[in-house]
């Protein structure tokens, strides 16, 4: 399978501290979200995405949106740092879900 184009519900309720969530993805979360897009878009692995505002009311609207702007567009250095790895496991159960359903391979 290979997805011409990617449509994304862009939703930031799932940001650390939206009260109606309690989740805790931060603006490395979104960032990384808007560069692996873009990485997908600049390798041709696809031609097009489409993301369309959905959910997040406060803080994560301020500051997921714009971290998932910038990590779609390439702006600047990567602002944002990932503060620890994921555990190995979860790691390669991404990496094959996504080559087995996909056809994308992850470092």
């Amino acid at each position: 399978f290979r997805p011409d184009l990617i449509v994304v519900s862009a939703g930031f309720d799932a940001y650390r501290g939206e009260p109606i969530t309690y989740l805790n993805a931060t603006q490395t979360t979104y960032y990384l979200y808007g560069s692996y897009l873009l990485r997908l878009l600049s390798e041709d692995r696809i031609r097009g995405v489409v993301a369309v505002l959905e959910g997040g009311y406060d803080i994560g609207l301020r500051h997921g949106l714009r971290a998932f702007i910038e990590g779609l567009l390439g702006l600047g250095e990567k602002p944002y740092s990932v503060e620890r790895e994921p555990p190995e496991d979860l790691r390669r159960s991404v990496a094959r879900i996504l080559r087995d359903y996909w056809n994308i391979e992850i470092d």
